[in-house]
């Protein structure tokens, strides 16, 4: 495995200004997709973002922050392709 190339700390009430998790990291139960719903398929490259967005503001849902590498992701996808 490579190293990390990035460090991400959750700096908390910065969604207004553009900060999301990313959406690898995000791990749920089953009950949070049954009260936010899904992701919605008709924002093409956003639709994790707008799930999020909508998860995280609900604040009947607790969240918690881990403080450990639990995913290594390649950079890419649909949001920074050219095509």
């Amino acid at each position: 495995m490579s190293k990390p190339q990035r460090i991400w700390n959750s700096p908390n009430g910065k969604l207004e200004n553009g900060w999301h998790p990313a959406h690898p990291t995000l791990y749920l139960k089953k009950e949070v997709y049954d009260k936010i719903g899904v992701f919605n398929l008709k924002y093409k490259i956003a639709a994790d973002y707008d799930f999020m967005i909508r998860t995280i503001k609900d604040k009947t849902i607790k969240l918690e922050y881990i403080n450990d590498y639990i995913i290594y992701m390649r950079a890419g996808g649909k949001s920074t392709c050219r095509n």
